[in-house]
């Protein structure tokens, strides 16, 4: 079935398989564009790998609400007809050992689940980048795999990735990030490949981390997270634990990032080390 890229409707790639939402952005006209999962068959594949982890936030959950008085977050569903997805309370998805973009003390941690095949996680791209730019000392992007099972080419390009920071550390990863999004028209193993020897990595390993799914743990791992934080598309954003989904516009970021600034400074200024900001927000206090 042909897919239907009119921004201002509903776009749908096979229908009941996956769910392709083109919804028109604030504040300027700006398109923003998720693409969904639908089919139970994959739902099913992953319920048991992410069963463990998303109890374990489910009983967190209503532990923090019980502690605060703030209801537990309410699953999102999407819908062809919906304009926007709903907004709930605030969730912090831990930083773990995942890579890691800006300073460590930044007063503001955007949490990014995202699939290196899918064109509209790199169409947010520049906007990221801008935002690290308006905000060096105060933004910093943290990275967590989410590749759709209908993107044949997401899985391996994150194992390319994962193989790339293995060996050159952290800013090896972003290198390898940029390459990937620089043109997703190259993406098969041997074009991964490539891109992670330009980039200084071993062409073996690389090949083996591909092959073997070095990293399949990893990956697993943050898609049991994105599970358990209740997120269906990519790319999905949590901002100091607020929700942010879709390739939107500037503004929208901006506007949640400048809130959340100032929350911090507040904590900051009554004693609190920056690089603990995060930590003391995700635990409620």
């Amino acid at each position: 079935m042909a897919e239907n890229t009119d921004s201002s409707v509903g776009c749908i790639v096979g229908i009941g398989v996956t769910l392709l939402l083109a919804v028109i952005g604030i504040g300027g006209g700006g398109a923003y564009y998720l693409h969904y999962k639908k089919t139970k068959a994959e739902e099913a594949a992953r319920d048991e790998a992410r069963k463990a982890a998303a109890e374990e936030r489910a009983k967190r959950d209503a532990e923090l609400a019980m502690d605060s008085g703030v209801a537990t977050p309410p699953p999102l569903v999407f819908d062809a007809g919906l304009i926007a997805p709903p907004v709930f309370g605030a969730t912090f998805p831990p930083v773990g050992s995942s890579p890691v973009l800006g300073p460590s003390d930044a007063l503001v941690t955007v949490i990014e689940f995202s699939d290196f095949q899918c064109p509209y996680c790199s169409k947010v791209q520049p906007t990221l980048e801008t935002l690290r730019k308006d905000y060096p000392a105060d933004v910093r992007i943290v990275w967590k795999n989410m590749p759709l099972a209908f993107h044949k080419d997401a899985e391996p390009a994150a194992e390319m990735a994962l193989e790339v920071k293995a060996e050159l550390g952290n800013s090896g990863f972003w290198k390898a990030h940029d390459a990937l999004f620089g043109d997703q028209t190259r993406m098969s193993p041997a074009d991964l490949q490539l891109k992670g020897v330009a980039l200084g990595a071993n062409a073996v390993k690389i090949s083996d981390a591909i092959a073997t799914h070095k990293f399949k743990a990893v990956i697993d791992a943050d898609a049991s997270l994105a599970a358990a934080f209740k997120v269906s598309g990519t790319p999905s954003f949590f901002i100091n634990g607020q929700p942010l989904t879709g390739a939107q516009p500037y503004p929208a970021f901006k506007k949640v990032v400048d809130e959340e600034l100032a929350k911090a400074r507040v904590l900051v200024a009554s004693g609190t080390p920056r690089a603990m900001v995060y930590d003391k927000l995700s635990m409620g206090k």
